[in-house]
């Protein structure tokens, strides 16, 4: 071996990038139609919209993108090689999930 090749995915699940590697045996929750487009507008990812999520004000969207046309490398390369998801964060901004999968440990933040 002389590479390794790590791709983080951040602000979305394997439900929403990948529904089509459920034939490949990941663990996908099935939400239906398949989109051909990302939709637009984009939601804010910042902290105030998770809080406004958890206190009910509004729902998750619950579509799911067609990964083979939308992000067909990203695709290949999860069907080709390791696709592992169930890793979660922290529930904090991007940092501690980062060094996470780098140094597999974060000090406190």
């Amino acid at each position: 071996m002389t590479r390794i090749v790590v791709l983080l995915q951040e602000n979305k699940t394997p439900d929403y990038y990948f529904p089509t590697l459920a034939a490949w045996g990941a663990e996908i929750e099935n939400r239906g139609h398949l989109r051909s487009a990302p939709p637009m507008p984009d939601p804010k990812h910042d902290r105030n919209a998770w809080v406004h999520f958890k206190m009910g004000d509004y729902t998750a969207a619950t579509v799911q993108i067609d990964n083979d046309i939308v992000i067909p490398y990203y695709s290949w390369l999860a069907k080709q090689f390791t696709f592992c998801d169930h890793h979660f964060g922290l529930g904090t901004n991007s940092t501690s999930g980062h060094m996470l999968v780098i140094g597999g440990q974060t000090p406190t933040l």
